[in-house]
């Protein structure tokens, strides 16, 4: 009976969608425990007490295993141990009612409100779902809220987690260097734990030897624009896709975990599919919300984007183009909910960077990123000295970034009101430019003009050696940032020729 079941589900898996299915209405059903958001495409399963995506179907197929989809917010009160449970009881509501609406779009909200519950995150914390008529995508977006009567918080890290199915996915893409097919569950706990709970030599499998890490797929967020999993079987795949950058911790130079196998010691570990919309890895640093401090993020929407194709490649190049469409829609006209603005209510800063460096006169601003944050502030976290929060690791404050054209010529779009300092970043120039109070108003553009970066020096250059663009490509293995083990072929890679190490090495 179970051959049975997966060869029908492969059937329906590659076949086109129907017409009746692109015009299907979406439906919301609910009972006691659930709610289940459906438009003849998809289908999404919720469960009320803790918002767990506990069931997703793509044309009749599941795609989700009973890990099933979780977020968390992880961290402490000071003084108090980490937790990531959530206020209880939760409070269930259809947020956009389809039935209102002639079938169009179906949201459901479920709020967790904070009144002082022990060993629980102070925050009110909001997990929504929505689904449009014909759509192949579930949105996913969290808001979290916390009033100045709550205790102090610090937030370490913060995921959207989804267990998807082992017996349909098998193949990981995460970008053009790194896509292929995966070890299985079975293959990571049958493998040989090495110097890291993280780290396993694989010793079964068609992938026996290989080295298995989940920070082998680590991307950094701005130029991965749709990452996921994949099925050689069954011709389909689940993809996430962020259309905006605003609510990531370290703008476009954050680095985090993408998708792996779940690293349990036992079965099952499945494939797994990370949002880290706020994360510690590669330099992060977490959010500081003081007693007495109002604060709101909205993250997201973003996009659990699931299709069908011939190939993996096909699958993920119709990712990647779903991207680039939703990006093209930020902010979302559909999306209702305090503090986040449409794009009416946003505003927008144009100008136009120039490099002045004497000792390097051919430097400009050509494809710099130039962005809005907030200036470097002080955090403490626990019995830690104070350290400076700047936009590179800063995740309690929207930033708003863009690449300016080969001029240097920049307009940054739909920034929410308030007042800002305007950073850039480019190859090959030291450090970076910065502005202060830098105004956005709703429904206008502030022009800044023509904006002269002199990049700090102490004196004169004699030389240097690699190229400042925030890479160590140049240099060997220096673009392998997420390769863990690379310690281990020092002795091989230091090898001039066979049989033969240097006696010294001189630095100058």
């Amino acid at each position: 009976m179970a051959l049975f079941v997966v060869v029908v589900t492969f059937a329906v898996c590659v076949r086109a969608a129907e017409p009746a299915e692109l015009t299907a209405p979406v439906v919301v059903r609910e009972d006691a425990e659930t709610a289940t958001l459906s438009n003849g495409v998809v289908a999404a399963t919720i469960k009320k007490a803790n918002g767990n995506l506990i069931s997703l179907r793509f044309h009749g197929s599941e795609l989700m295993s009973r890990g099933q989809g979780y977020w968390n917010i992880y961290g402490n009160i000071p003084g108090e141990k980490n937790t990531e449970q959530k206020p209880t009881p939760s409070v269930f509501r259809i947020s956009q009612n389809p039935a209102q609406n002639g079938g169009a779009l179906g949201e459901i909200t479920l709020l967790f409100p904070y009144h002082g519950q022990t060993n629980t995150v102070p925050l009110d914390i909001e997990i929504r779902y929505t689904l449009h008529r014909g759509d192949s995508t579930l949105y996913g977006w969290t808001i979290a809220d916390h009033s100045p009567q709550y205790p102090a918080f610090n937030i370490e890290v913060s995921t959207f987690v989804m267990k998807l199915n082992p017996s349909v996915f098998d193949y990981l893409t995460v970008d053009s260097r790194r896509q292929g097919e995966m070890i299985t569950g079975t293959d990571w706990v049958n493998g040989e734990l090495l110097n890291l709970r993280e780290a396993r030599r694989i010793t079964t499998g068609k992938f026996k030897g290989r080295v298995e890490h989940k920070y082998d797929y680590a991307a950094l967020f701005s130029e991965t624009p749709a990452y996921g999993w994949s099925s050689s079987a069954y011709k389909l795949g689940i993809w996430i896709v962020n259309p905006s950058l605003e609510y990531i911790n370290g703008g476009p130079i954050k680095v985090e975990l993408t998708g792996h196998i779940d690293g349990k010691p036992s079965l099952p570990a499945d494939p797994t599919l990370l949002f880290v919309w706020h994360g510690s890895h590669y330099g992060g640093r977490g959010v500081q919300i003081n007693a007495g401090e109002k604060w709101r993020k909205i993250v997201g929407p973003f996009a659990i984007y699931c299709n069908a194709r011939e190939t993996h490649t096909a699958m993920w190049q119709d990712a990647l183009a779903r991207a680039k469409r939703e990006q093209q829609a930020w902010p979302y006209d559909w999306a209702e909910a305090p503090g986040y603005e449409h794009a009416h209510q946003r505003g927008s800063v144009s100008g136009q960077l120039q490099v002045r460096d004497t000792q390097a006169p051919n430097a400009n601003a050509g494809n710099a990123w130039v962005g809005l944050a907030q200036p470097p502030y002080e955090a403490r976290f626990g019995r830690n000295a104070p350290i400076t929060i700047d936009w590179q690791i800063d995740g309690k404050h929207y930033q708003y970034w863009t690449r300016a054209d080969a001029t240097g010529r920049f307009t940054i779009t739909n920034a929410r009101p308030g007042r800002y300092t305007l950073y850039a970043f480019t190859d090959g120039v030291l450090g970076d430019f910065s502005r202060a109070d830098v105004e956005v108003e709703k429904g206008k553009t502030n022009e800044l003009g023509e904006l002269i970066w002199t990049p700090v020096r102490y004196g004169r250059q004699i030389w240097e050696i690699g190229i400042p663009n925030r890479s160590a490509e140049e240099f060997r293995h220096g673009d392998h940032y997420w390769q863990w083990g690379l310690y281990n072929l020092y002795p091989q890679e230091w090898r001039i020729r066979s049989g033969y190490f240097p006696d010294k090495i001189i630095c100058l």
